[in-house]
């Protein structure tokens, strides 16, 4: 009788220990040696591809925020974009060039990002809190990574561009568009600015 019981018991223990291995194991091979990003949910929830790298001359947005953090749990992903000291050399990697503005809100912008030769990004940043991010990207598609449902979503004619504003409570936090070889994109932080004010912002920004 005590035998059986001891090998009950230890056929217990044996279960319990490899299923310890078995978690540790999954866990251990999700380390990243490198920046790592994890999903935003507002602004920026891809994200806006989001990544943020604390800002120095950096900043993503995007990004979701984009912290330079390993994400909740062990799953990471790698950060995509390189960081530039300035907005010139981000455009000599990214192959194309972008218009903005000098400030928002105030201040100077303080990241400049390239995607490869995909995507230039800057990031408007007050201290440690994103102002704003403007994108330019080689498509006509959405390339804000900002998925937020706003509530007050309308299409405006700025200038040439067709522009599609989205926002809550007569305020404007994104603002898209294309030209019809690149794609744009405006976000400014949750409390969202004047219609006017992004309008003025996007008739800059090329």
């Amino acid at each position: 009788m005590m035998r059986k019981m001891n090998k009950r018991v230890y056929g217990v223990m044996m279960a319990a220990m490899m299923a310890a291995a078995v978690s540790v194991t999954a866990c251990g091979g999700q380390k990243s040696t490198g920046e790592t990003m994890t999903v935003q949910t507002q602004p920026h929830d891809d994200s806006k591809v989001s990544e943020m790298p604390v800002p120095s001359s950096g900043a993503d947005q995007a990004g979701v925020q984009e912290t330079g953090q390993v994400s909740e749990g062990c799953v990471g992903m790698p950060n995509p974009f390189t960081d530039n000291d300035t907005l010139e050399e981000a455009e000599k990697n990214a192959g194309f060039s972008i218009q903005v503005p000098d400030k928002i809100d105030g201040v100077s912008a303080t990241a400049f990002r390239n995607l490869g030769q995909e995507m230039l990004e800057v990031i408007y940043y007050n201290g440690e809190q994103e102002v704003a991010r403007i994108r330019k990207s080689l498509d006509n598609k959405d390339n804000s990574g900002n998925y937020v449902g706003y509530a007050e979503i309308q299409n405006k004619k700025i200038g040439d561009r067709d522009v599609t504003l989205k926002g809550n409570d007569g305020k404007v936090v994104l603002a898209i568009w294309n030209d019809g070889a690149y794609g744009y994109s405006i976000s400014v932080d949750e409390q969202g600015v004047s219609l006017e004010e992004m309008t003025a912002l996007v008739e800059v920004v090329k």
